[in-house]
């Protein structure tokens, strides 16, 4: 009967002590979210919005890329249609939320991997917390901790998450209250964060895979909203997700096997392929940050 009435308390301890595990794997994510959110922040409030704008976005959103770029094409909407800042027509809001969806689809191979590999059965409220939460570099350490101990457990990756998020919403807070003091020099290096925490959690995976289909993609996709910018003079809310779709075409048909075509060649490619994905996966989960 003891041993019955302390298990409760005993789970609880355990689960506490998962969930700050997870918020200490997230110092590395916390440091890099930290300048890029300040820096947000201050293009938030640069573009005519309040302070409470900027917070919400971070908190509601929590979607780094994709709330630069929504940033990024508020800005240049009102800008071109002469209107005052909160002035956004519709088509343009559209926009917006069309090249967010299509920045953020990748979430969805992300959530694929990740939800098989938490152990138990959280129900569905956890499971969207979770979803929520989950991030390109949340998925590093995430999938890298799957690589090395098995199936992640909620309340840990519940912590990784919870830390991360509240960097990434704090920062946002600093940058649009207290981003105007800093020196211009400063906030402009600032902005090159985003970059490289993206580069960073990038790099081991190109190395353990065909460098090809990523180059391919990043190129084509540069190139085509190059041209659809310039010379065909098309908006920012049309030419980026048109050059997403085409980028991430050219990456899909470069990464195709060698041999796809028809009858046994194209079962043997298939399995091969599949056997070399699975190997490289393995190799790609070890090789991402800690």
């Amino acid at each position: 009967m003891i041993q019955r009435a302390n298990a409760p308390g005993r789970e609880t301890a355990s689960a506490l002590g998962l969930f700050f595990s997870g918020a200490a794997s997230a110092l590395p994510i916390a440091t890099g979210y930290i300048p890029v959110a300040i820096t947000f922040g201050i293009l938030v409030v640069n573009s005519g919005l309040s302070f409470l704008d900027a917070v919400l976005a971070s908190a509601l959103a929590f979607a780094g890329a994709a709330q630069f770029m929504a940033a990024g094409m508020y800005a240049t909407a009102v800008s071109a249609a002469g209107a005052l800042p909160g002035g956004l027509s519709l088509a343009a809001g559209l926009q917006i939320v069309l090249a967010g969806w299509l920045l953020n689809l990748r979430h969805l191979l992300m959530s694929s991997v990740v939800a098989p590999n938490v152990a138990g059965s959280p129900s569905l409220s956890r499971r969207s917390l979770l979803a929520f939460g989950l991030t390109d570099e949340v998925f590093g350490v995430a999938t890298w901790r799957i690589a090395r101990e098995g199936p992640l457990r909620p309340a840990f990756l519940l912590g990784l998450e919870a830390a991360s998020y509240s960097a990434w919403v704090g920062g946002t807070a600093l940058g649009a209250s207290l981003g105007e003091v800093l020196p211009p020099s400063l906030r402009a290096a600032m902005g090159l964060a985003l970059y490289a925490l993206f580069a960073a959690l990038l790099a081991g995976q190109v190395r353990s895979r065909r460098p090809g289909p990523v180059a391919g993609a990043a190129i084509s996709g540069a190139a085509l909203n190059v041209l659809l910018r310039g010379p065909l003079s098309l908006g920012p809310g049309a030419a980026f997700p048109l050059a997403m779709i085409g980028g991430a075409l050219v990456g899909w048909y470069l990464s195709r096997p060698a041999g796809q075509g028809g009858g046994s060649s194209r079962n043997s490619s298939s399995a091969q392929s599949s056997f070399s994905g699975r190997n490289s996966f393995s190799s790609q989960k070890k090789e991402v940050l800690p």
